[in-house]
């Protein structure tokens, strides 16, 4: 089965800022993940409030962190 889905930053800020820094093969699959955790409290009777999420947000150190270790690789692969 093939879905494309468009997101709207202004309908849905939170879903947007989660997956737009993602690669989009990543994305897609984060999208499924958490299409199945809606799902699953659809399906419970646990409200949203009683899980824990992640921060949509990856931290600025985490992030630079990860930006040099893909320079590094991609200097390595020259």
């Amino acid at each position: 089965m093939r879905i494309v889905v468009k997101l709207s930053a202004d309908a849905y800020p939170e879903l947007h800022a989660e997956l737009e820094d993602i690669p989009a093969r990543q994305r897609a699959e984060r999208l499924r993940v958490l299409a199945s955790l809606g799902l699953v409290v659809g399906k419970s009777r646990l409200s949203p409030r009683d899980l824990v999420l992640p921060q949509a947000r990856t931290p600025p150190e985490e992030k630079l962190r990860s930006i040099k270790a893909r320079l590094k690789d991609s200097i390595r692969n020259v």
